[in-house]
């Protein structure tokens, strides 16, 4: 397949496109799904969604998942290596779908601070929105580690990382870690915002 990628390029763009556009279709209609199946519920308090738990256990299994898949490709074990990159695919759209529920839960949240008009909550209304932000710059970061993750995919499955070359894998790998990093850090603020 890495031969055929190299004879006809756009054939890896194309690929690209549309594993890309699988995996974050997917992941939208994951978090559309479980929109509409909570819709009918009354919005409650501020509070940390449950679904940050989930996508944070979805983050970490992507950030194993990738951490062993560099390990196996660097011990030309390629067999595993590609299972372990669709692991962290996989992760990767269902960390997708659990923000995007659990911005929504955090937006309806909002709405129903916004219309109890009290001295508290328009104290505690300054923190939470940079708590959101900062959670949806996330969110943007991580969909470009995504498509990263997408493009590592495919080169995977083409044959062209081995022993001698797995940098690709290994920057992927490093860049999940960072994001899983950062999410921690939002994990924090948020725990100190919802204390309040």
């Amino acid at each position: 397949m890495a031969q055929f990628y190299r004879e006809q390029p756009a054939s890896l763009a194309l690929h690209f496109f549309l594993l890309s556009g699988g995996v974050l279709g997917l992941a939208c209609l994951g978090g559309w799904s479980m929109i509409e199946l909570s819709r009918d519920t009354a919005p409650g308090e501020f509070h940390f969604p449950h679904a940050f738990w989930l996508s944070t256990i979805c983050l970490l299994t992507g950030s194993i998942s990738l951490e062993r898949a560099s390990g196996f490709v660097s011990r030309e074990r390629q067999r595993p290596f590609r299972g372990h990159l669709i692991v962290g695919l996989t992760s990767g759209a269902l960390f997708v779908a659990f923000q995007i529920y659990g911005m929504w839960v955090l937006l309806r949240s909002q709405e129903t601070e916004y219309a109890v008009a009290t001295a508290e909550t328009a104290v505690a209304l300054g923190v939470k929105p940079y708590v959101f932000v900062a959670a949806f710059l996330h969110a943007m970061h991580f969909f470009l580690a995504l498509l990263f993750l997408v493009y590592v995919t495919l080169n995977g499955f083409a044959g062209r990382y081995d022993h001698e070359y797995y940098w690709g894998v290994r920057v992927c790998a490093w860049f999940w870690h960072g994001l899983g990093i950062v999410w921690v850090m939002i994990l924090v603020v948020f725990a100190i915002v919802s204390i309040r």
